[in-house]
């Protein structure tokens, strides 16, 4: 079972989540508050790059708020550009 955690945790963490687990009935409380206060402070963002030079390269994505670096944003990290046609 612990390969199918770290696999779990992996995938959470490049998908810009998280994972807990549910241990005993008295921390379902503290996990579904998460859960909902994470629904409420989530954005989708569209991104069309200026380089469109296709290959199927890796690509780097930051994302930062203007003047606010006390926020964090979890999210992807890369993208692949499209291949040629």
């Amino acid at each position: 079972m612990p390969d199918v955690q770290d696999a779990m945790f992996n995938l959470s963490s490049l998908s810009g989540g998280w994972m807990d687990f549910l241990e005993k009935p008295e921390d379902a409380d503290g996990i579904y508050s998460r859960i909902f206060s994470e629904i409420n402070t989530r954005y989708i963002i569209g991104f069309a790059p200026t380089n469109e030079t296709k290959g199927g390269k890796k690509r780097t994505v930051n994302i930062e708020i203007k003047n606010h670096p006390e926020y964090i944003v979890w999210g992807r990290k890369t993208y692949f550009a499209p291949l040629p046609d």
